[in-house]
């Protein structure tokens, strides 16, 4: 029912002629999910965008479905090496794998998957939603200005709203109260691995201050350890990540 459900509305929408971009997330199983991919091939207006980039009206939209986010060797790597400008990217990532996503070439990034938030990370636009219709967006884009309206809530929703332009996020209605309480946890990570890979400070001294700032452990073994080590093993690892790459891109994973 739930699938036949899906099928329905996207053909609705389609039927309207309103562009439609969606990814895989961690509920959509096989082979339900690919029996769904067959069935909107007629749909002209709809499209599964997992692992590749969307374009419309000149805009360009990077999908990223759980499976790839969860994968932590494509998400490490796609960080570091693919910087294409985008002005969006589409994802559906757990809390630890989140950081990664602030690393591409893009001042967007919408993810699902759980949590509230809407915030400004670095240059970047954040923007987290739990389920739907529980919570949606309406951003109005243009020229590198978005005007961004979060609806929160079933019945009686919270309208969040605010504008991010020129790098600045400008509240005109109901923040979230924790928006600078999680940018502040992510800017704290990232920077500590810059000074990791400058080589500042040692890595154990900055993972002891980020579990004080009750930061996740896993996170920061995944994402301070990962970059210490690759600045400590040299080429060796870059080679590894390069022949990932070239693998992925051969058996049709990644299509750019």
């Amino acid at each position: 029912m739930y699938w036949k459900n899906v099928h329905e509305l996207l053909e609705t929408i389609n039927e309207r002629k309103i562009e439609t971009f969606f990814i895989r997330a961690n509920w959509d199983n096989s082979p339900n999910y690919d029996q769904l991919l067959k069935l909107i091939k007629k749909l002209s207006y709809i499209k599964e965008i997992s692992e590749k980039v969307g374009e419309f009206r000149g805009l360009k939209i990077l999908g990223l479905p759980y499976s790839f986010t969860n994968d932590i060797k494509a998400i490490r790597y796609l960080s570091k090496e693919f910087q294409e400008p985008l002005d969006l990217v589409l994802a559906h990532a757990e809390y630890k794998r989140r950081v990664w996503l602030f690393h591409l070439n893009a001042k967007l990034v919408i993810t699902g998957h759980f949590d509230r938030q809407l915030c400004q990370i670095q240059d970047k636009l954040f923007i987290s939603l739990e389920n739907f219709p529980g919570q949606y967006v309406v951003i109005d884009y243009k020229s590198s200005r978005y005007k961004i309206r979060y609806f929160d809530g079933v019945g009686d929703t919270v309208l969040r709203k605010t504008k991010f332009s020129s790098g600045k996020l400008i509240w005109e209605a109901k923040p979230f109260k924790n928006r600078r309480q999680y940018a502040n946890k992510i800017e704290r990570l990232m920077a500590a691995k810059e000074r990791i890979i400058i080589g500042n400070t040692k890595s154990q001294e900055i993972t002891n201050r980020l579990i004080k700032d009750r930061i996740p452990k896993r996170q920061i073994e995944e994402y301070i350890g990962t970059w210490a080590t690759r600045n400590q093993a040299g080429d060796n690892k870059e080679l590894a990540d390069r022949k990932l790459m070239k693998e992925m891109e051969e058996a049709g994973v990644l299509e750019w």
